[in-house]
């Protein structure tokens, strides 16, 4: 069962949700820079084209240009959805929930069932509600 991020605009409709799939992403193990611009993260693009420019002018030897750039991608898949979050994150979007399911349409169905069953929950504690004395286990308990 795949995890996903749901991310919206802040007064956006829901319509215009975001389900970001956490987890490995191949195309951007694949495609890398590429993936990058596609997602319009500018400076991952650089970062990834910068780094393949430097191992083509290092006088490295292949096995260890192939490992370096084997590791840049393997870093680049496992993180894909992270930098994507955080790109959505500084343009404006805020991080809405999570939702789970074996596809895309059953996490959607899942996410939107349980906003509209969802009762409204306060936040704060009730009145006649005081904490008492912590009571603490260990060397330094009640100092």
């Amino acid at each position: 069962m795949a995890i996903y991020t749901v991310v919206g605009k802040a007064g956006g409709r829901e319509d215009d949700l975001l389900f970001l799939r956490e987890g490995f992403c191949w195309p951007a193990f694949v495609f890398g820079g590429l993936w990058a611009l596609w997602h319009r993260q500018w400076l991952v693009a650089a970062g990834v084209f910068g780094f393949a420019a430097i191992l083509a002018l290092a006088a490295l030897p292949d096995t260890i240009t192939a490992i370096v750039s084997f590791a840049i991608q393997v870093v680049l898949g496992l993180e894909a959805s992270a930098l994507r979050l955080k790109s959505l994150l500084a343009s404006g979007y805020r991080e809405l929930g999570l939702a789970a399911g074996r596809s895309l349409e059953e996490a959607e169905l899942r996410y939107f069932a349980s906003r509209k069953e969802t009762p409204a929950i306060a936040h704060r504690p009730p009145a006649e509600y005081r904490p008492g004395p912590v009571d603490t286990l260990g060397m330094f308990g009640n100092v």
